[in-house]
């Protein structure tokens, strides 16, 4: 389903990683994913492979189009094969990667990993239902919800994405600390019972 989000990592005090995804972004879905990944992966060799992401640059945004433009595609537009195509090709830099990001930076052999930068994508507060952040300097797992209408305070992560409106960045629901991660049940539940009852 359409749930849209944001996937963060956070290490040395910097944004690693800031994918938006476009399915599933409930708790339930690119949640226990994340959750699923940080239980079983090695954090200190995750750490590593987190130095070597790079998001995408003029230069980088410039190859991208030359190769997008000699496949036939026009004015940002895919059909399926060229889609296919460009996935195979860039395959950290679809919007069907979600919280699989983080383990596709984790398996990639690769120097250098280029993906997007999608972290505006969280001060969308009525776009981005759901956002996750791993932070590996307070070794924390956050969950942020969106359609959020409560102004943030200074000393709110997002809160320097606010902008005039009804609608402000996601606020953070629920913080779980990497070495106490609980399973995805009890994640799911901790979550939801966080989540403010309307009306």
């Amino acid at each position: 389903m359409g749930t849209r989000n944001l996937t963060i990592a956070v290490m040395d005090g910097k944004t690693r990683v800031a994918q938006y995804g476009q399915w599933d972004g409930y708790p339930e879905g690119q949640g226990t994913t994340i959750l699923e990944f940080l239980k079983s992966a090695d954090l200190d060799l995750f750490k590593k492979k987190l130095e070597t992401t790079a998001f995408v640059d003029d230069e980088k945004q410039e190859e991208i189009e030359k190769w997008l433009k000699k496949i036939g595609c026009e004015n940002g537009w895919m059909n399926m094969e060229q889609s296919k195509k460009y996935q195979k090709k860039y395959p950290l830099m679809t919007r069907d990667n979600g919280g699989t990001i983080l383990e596709l930076i984790y398996e990639s052999k690769d120097s250098i990993n280029w993906i997007n930068n999608s972290e505006e994508f969280v001060g969308d507060g009525l776009f981005c239902e759901w956002a996750y952040v791993v932070d590996m300097d307070k070794r924390t797992f956050e969950v942020y919800k969106g359609f959020n209408q409560e102004p943030l305070t200074e000393n709110d992560r997002f809160y320097k994405f606010t902008e005039p409106g009804d609608y402000h960045p996601a606020k953070l629901l629920i913080s779980f600390d990497l070495d106490k991660l609980p399973d995805s049940e009890v994640f799911v539940q901790m979550c939801n019972k966080r989540i403010p009852v309307e009306g």
